[in-house]
């Protein structure tokens, strides 16, 4: 069984080189499908949207897709205000058609097994604090959640302006926070908040149950994670041309 971990694709077109490079039985896209940050057009945008929704549908089992927190805002949610709003994107993806499409094909987590892993993906992260601010008793009470405030924006302080709170959501946490409050028992996998200066994901523990937390918003540098035979390995293409 082989998986591939795709994070922030943000218009970017380089999924489809990966697709083509790995052929895996299961691929994940951590959401953030639009808000580029790489000058790719609004409807370069939503045409590589499009493509992706399409391979859902196609192959439900194959391809899961969770969703981000400018995917949230550009659905219309006001309580999802954030950075980098596309009003074209947004005119798109808020139509009652579009939106319900999107929902349809997307979640809010992925939980998998790898050998003696137990494995989150989740757009940024989720925390204890968080999960019993909710009154969730497991992760599987996460996808069974409308889209709703509780995937807003909430920091703990007035300080905190980007994220990094341990009672964000996991549309939002950020590394520092995540790796103080994760949840015990998983292997998380993220994206939300890129990783410089590093051409593929990187992994680091959480500081009290020493589990890994994989950061894979690395698209931008073509990097990606496969997950298989049981272990987690971080890639990137070379020399490949995308948006």
């Amino acid at each position: 069984m082989k998986t591939v971990i795709v994070g922030d694709i943000h218009g970017r077109t380089v999924w489809k080189d990966i697709l083509e490079k790995e052929h895996p039985d299961k691929m994940v896209f951590l959401g953030d499908y639009v808000s580029t940050h790489e000058g790719i057009s609004s409807q370069q945008q939503i045409n590589n949207l499009k493509n992706i929704l399409a391979l859902k549908e196609q192959s439900p089992e194959q391809f899961i897709l969770l969703r981000g927190n400018h995917d949230m805002q550009h659905l219309g949610y006001q309580w999802a205000s954030c950075s980098s709003l596309d009003l074209y994107v947004l005119n798109f993806m808020s139509n009652i058609d579009v939106k319900n499409r999107f929902l349809d094909c997307t979640q809010w987590i992925y939980e998998m097994e790898s050998g003696n892993q137990r494995i989150l993906c989740s757009h940024a992260g989720v925390t204890q604090v968080w999960m019993n601010n909710c009154n969730f008793h497991s992760v599987t009470d996460i996808n069974k959640q409308p889209p709703s405030e509780l995937f807003a924006f909430s920091p703990d302080s007035p300080y905190d302006g980007c994220g990094d709170s341990i009672t964000q959501p996991c549309t939002w946490v950020r590394p520092m926070s995540l790796r103080e409050n994760a949840i015990p028992g998983y292997t998380q996998i993220v994206g939300h908040t890129p990783v410089l200066f590093f051409d593929r994901p990187r992994k680091c523990k959480t500081q009290e149950t020493d589990d890994d937390v994989w950061l894979c918003d690395t698209l931008q540098e073509k990097g990606y994670l496969v997950i298989e035979d049981n272990l987690v390995e971080p890639r990137t293409l070379k020399n490949e041309a995308h948006p």
